[in-house]
């Protein structure tokens, strides 16, 4: 009995190295917490594709910085680095989001500056006109109130009689579709 309780303590030992000063081995650090580290970004992404290539990039930004070989917690280090890259994949989903929503206040916005802009603008604001066309009613009178009518979401929810979760949702789906045929 012993001996096998021996043997299951080996089987669940770390799969961690040391260096001859003592340090562990950032590439068996990584193996070991791997799993984790799928789980922990993938909690915070929602996306295990996005999350695949993200515990991918934790190793390649630990292996690539200097204080990796220094580190004396390269557990810590992983996950550290891992937070940031969700924090950075936020940043840029926010300005991407915010660059698509600036093009179609563009489109559907002050009369166009140059001839060139005008064809652009009138072939744009074509499709934006058959995907509104092809909305539902609800989310053509969100759409109307909230981008022609100024008006906030809970101010809308309030007049339509729905949550306000509810006109978000509608408007992120014109507005999606709207981009998808833009950029089509």
């Amino acid at each position: 009995m012993a001996e096998r309780d021996q043997r299951n303590d080996t089987k669940t030992a770390p799969a961690t190295t040391t260096d001859a000063s003592g340090d562990q081995d950032l590439e068996a650090v990584f193996l070991d917490c791997r799993p984790e580290l799928k789980t922990f970004i993938q909690r915070r992404i929602d996306d295990p594709h996005m999350a695949d290539d993200l515990v991918q990039d934790v190793y390649i930004r630990a292996a690539r910085s200097e204080i990796s070989g220094k580190a004396r917690q390269p557990r810590a280090l992983l996950f550290s680095i891992a937070l940031n890259l969700v924090r950075d994949l936020y940043r840029r989903k926010k300005v991407r989001r915010q660059a698509q929503i600036d093009r179609v206040d563009w489109v559907l916005g002050e009369p166009a500056e140059t001839p060139e802009d005008a064809l652009i603008r009138g072939a744009e604001s074509e499709k934006v006109r058959a995907v509104f066309q092809a909305a539902t009613e609800r989310e053509q009178a969100v759409f109307v109130m909230h981008w022609q009518q100024g008006l906030v979401y809970a101010e809308i929810a309030k007049r339509l009689n729905v949550s306000i979760r509810t006109v978000e949702r509608d408007m992120s789906r014109i507005v999606k579709r709207m981009l998808l045929e833009l950029e089509s």
